[in-house]
């Protein structure tokens, strides 16, 4: 067995969720553990009205994902939710948690984080560490993506539960991590209007180095404009990331409402939602795009894994993987 598949082994019961989704990545963990591993609980998450819903891809990974969780789990749930509107999952998992009644404390989680939209990830996060559970979060990345990976700008929406102590009397500081997708990231910094902008550039790790200044190409607008610093920021350690996080939040905490915007990977999501989470005039937006490409990336080339609890969450695992 797969060594990073020993923390399904945890003498606990497993309570796993994944998302549906288009990427050659969104089937991977279930390939490695459909022969493997018994789940206690497992539940799906889909997002029905989405255009990409519709696509091939997206369908023959969602009945992969259907056929595997139905063979290996006592108990499999779908569960549908507007893209649109990501507090829904929360609704959802309140309900099923009830009426299933499972208490977190006697499961070891399990989230496949790599086909779940950001918006999403936060609010489950979001729940289960208010409700005091742990376990473990695995992220596939994949071997390159395929620029545009998304086009146009459907909506920019602020994230319920994260921020709740706005003072109209301060000016905005807009901190956005980028990623590829230059004219969101735009759209955001042009809603908000804000004072001053940091924008943090992910420093890519040393197999990734073909990445190195694409962010800064695609989010040449935004960086050129006079009020945006840009910094860079790395996601090998998620703690480094946060204290890269909480270290402008003491140089600009006091002084300013700040909303924070990550447009990079999954993984840049975990720091994101624990930096938020301790801050109560931190405000956590995103930003839709009219499309996703349907070619978004392709392949699968290392899995991730991190611990997490309701203070933390560190990356204790990564392997390398070839599937093209």
């Amino acid at each position: 067995m797969n060594k990073n598949l020993t923390y399904f082994t945890i003498d606990k019961p497993i309570l796993y969720i994944t998302g549906y989704g288009f990427e050659d990545r969104a089937k991977y963990l279930l390939s490695l553990i459909k022969h493997n591993i018994s789940l206690k609980y497992s539940f799906a998450i889909g997002f029905p009205s989405s255009s990409i819903g519709y696509s091939i891809a997206w369908q023959r990974n969602k009945a992969f994902t259907d056929d595997v969780l139905t063979e290996i789990s006592e108990n499999y749930e779908i569960m549908n939710i507007s893209v649109k509107k990501p507090v829904q999952i929360r609704q959802n998992l309140q309900e099923k948690f009830s009426r299933l009644g499972i208490k977190l404390q006697d499961f070891h989680i399990i989230i496949d984080i790599s086909s779940l939209p950001k918006a999403t990830l936060f609010m489950i996060l979001k729940h289960l560490t208010e409700l005091g559970a742990s376990g473990h979060l695995y992220y596939i990345k994949p071997i390159d993506y395929e620029l545009p990976i998304s086009l146009g700008v459907k909506d920019i929406r602020t994230l319920p539960f994260f921020g709740d102590d706005y003072d109209p009397k301060k000016q905005k500081l807009l901190i956005e991590i980028l990623g590829f997708e230059g004219l969101r990231a735009y759209a955001i910094w042009e809603t908000f209007d804000p004072h001053n902008t940091i924008s943090l550039i992910g420093v890519p790790s040393e197999s990734n180095a073909k990445w190195k200044g694409i962010s800064e190409r695609e989010n040449h607008l935004l960086l050129s404009r006079s009020n945006v610093e840009k910094r860079n920021i790395s996601f090998t350690s998620i703690k480094e990331a946060t204290n890269t996080l909480n270290n402008i939040y003491a140089e600009f905490g006091d002084k300013y409402n700040i909303i924070i915007s990550s447009l990079g990977t999954k993984l840049s999501a975990i720091p994101l939602f624990y930096f938020a989470n301790q801050h109560k005039n931190v405000f956590i937006t995103f930003s839709r795009p009219e499309q996703h490409c349907e070619h978004y990336s392709y392949g699968c080339s290392q899995m991730v894994v991190i611990s997490f609890n309701k203070d933390v969450a560190q990356i204790i695992g990564r392997c390398d993987i070839t599937i093209n």
